[in-house]
């Protein structure tokens, strides 16, 4: 073995893997977009109140009556929508750039392992049975000379 075969051979086995820490990685992330999605929803949540509730309550001149639902309640609901959304972004970006496995095998290789082996099934199958066909005769040949 070479000196180069060898250096290589120490770079790539002293290469860290990183996709045994994505599980940890993911759950971290997770936690962190839930912690954001509390925190923004406060924000959020007024914002979308005064862009579409306040002014149509000014609107139909409805002063003083309380809301059908409870605010902290909605506050929440936002923070759950804005979750499932940071959760979708980040999974999309995921699917592009997730590392990829070394080893591709297609549809069509595995069946033509499979057609493969199927060949090489049945052509056993017809030696065994060959061999047996000469064996028998030769003891049909033995026990015609006895």
């Amino acid at each position: 073995m070479s000196s180069v075969q060898r250096d290589y051979q120490n770079r790539m086995s002293k290469r860290k893997s990183i996709t045994k820490w994505l599980p940890v990685l993911g759950l971290l992330l997770a936690i962190a977009m839930a912690a954001l999605a509390f925190i923004l929803s406060e924000p959020v949540h007024s914002w979308l109140y005064d862009s579409f509730f306040a002014d149509s309550e000014r609107l139909r001149g409805i002063q003083g009556t309380s809301d059908s639902f409870d605010q902290e309640i909605v506050q929440y609901v936002v923070g759950g929508v804005m979750f499932f959304l940071f959760m979708v972004f980040f999974a999309t970006i995921y699917a592009l750039f997730a590392p990829k496995r070394k080893i591709k095998v297609s549809e069509k290789q595995l069946k033509k392992e499979r057609e493969e082996k199927q060949a090489e099934v049945r052509r056993a199958k017809k030696r065994r049975q060959q061999l047996n066909r000469k064996m028998a005769a030769e003891r049909e040949k033995r026990a015609r000379e006895e």
